[in-house]
């Protein structure tokens, strides 16, 4: 079939061919920004707050922990120290 045409027309052909490859690798990597993209807003805006949130909790929780046990502990008796693990539990609940 390619062997009776003249060369113009394969050239053409083939100049054709690359630029519908070239198209087909900018669309590629344009859908693909585009769904890198989401997953980033994602990340940032839904998983991010909530990953700050449970840091913030379990900061609070360590902290109500740190109180509780220095409640329990049997030498710290003085009413200055135990006034003041009481404070840092009401704080931390």
């Amino acid at each position: 079939m390619l062997n009776k045409t003249t060369i113009r027309f394969k050239i053409i052909i083939a100049f054709l061919a690359l630029i519908l490859i070239t198209a087909g690798i900018g669309v590629t990597g344009y859908l693909g920004m585009h769904l890198s993209n989401t997953i980033i807003q994602d990340i940032s805006l839904v998983r991010l707050p909530g990953v700050k949130a449970l840091m913030e909790i379990s900061e609070g929780q360590a902290m109500c922990f740190a109180a509780e046990r220095g409640l329990i502990n049997r030498r710290m008796m003085d009413s200055a120290t135990r006034s003041a693990q009481y404070q840092m539990s009401a704080e931390n609940m």
